[in-house]
């Protein structure tokens, strides 16, 4: 079959492939010095634990035309929340909010450690991207390759969902221990640095994934250690 795929063929025409490009260099301008800047390397975030917490959007408000007799023009305003929506919102973010410890390997592989019980486990995969790399990918995987397939990752538990497959994709900051100030130069010269991620949780692989709430992961310091 696979040396002669087709049987009997027939001519239905002719097919003629030219070159447009030419030798056009195709490289960003940017990138004619060849040098890549890395704010954030791999070792700077293998063999750690984070907190990684996650919160639901903000509801938007809607809003109305008001017109403004000082401005004389029309001007933006929200409603005002009633007395009943101001409780269901305050109740939402305690109810929604989820937190979890994960830890990041080197095989570019994650796993939470506690958080969601004992029967559950996240497992997914992360990596450093951004032209100055310095964002987080992370994608949770429920069923990989299975447990027969060398090096599948896959979450295990009884109460997974679809839901559970997110990814997450945020900005890395580094701060100062203790400090919420953020971090300048070569990471390899910080000494009491503490890794802090905030981003976005997506729903989807495509090219517009849909964000469906927001995250902060901060590192875990272990006391001992200091």
């Amino acid at each position: 079959f696979f040396e002669h795929p087709i049987v009997r063929a027939q001519s239905k025409g002719r097919f003629e492939l030219r070159q447009i490009l030419g030798d056009y260099n195709a490289k960003l301008a940017d990138d004619e010095d060849g040098d890549l800047t890395e704010l954030f390397r791999k070792k700077d975030l293998v063999g750690k634990r984070f907190y990684l917490t996650t919160f639901p959007l903000r509801k938007r408000r809607k809003k109305f035309d008001r017109w403004d007799m000082m401005q004389n023009r029309y001007v933006k305003e929200e409603y005002e929340l009633t007395a009943e929506e101001k409780e269901e919102e305050d109740l939402k973010p305690g109810k929604n909010m989820q937190v979890v410890a994960v830890e990041l390997f080197a095989n570019n592989t994650f796993s939470t450690l506690y958080g969601l019980g004992s029967s559950t486990v996240l497992r997914g995969r992360w990596s450093i991207i951004g032209e100055k790399r310095d964002q987080l990918w992370m994608m949770v995987y429920r069923f990989g390759f299975g447990r027969s397939v060398s090096g599948s990752t896959f979450s295990e538990g009884t109460s997974l969902t679809q839901n559970d497959e997110k990814g997450y994709w945020g900005t890395i900051t580094a701060l100062e221990d203790g400090s919420k100030e953020s971090i300048e130069g070569d990471p390899a010269q910080w000494a009491n640095k503490k890794i802090e991620i905030k981003g976005a949780v997506m729903v989807g692989w495509g090219l517009e994934p849909c964000s469906v709430g927001r995250f902060k992961m901060i590192e875990i310091v272990d006391v001992l250690e200091e």
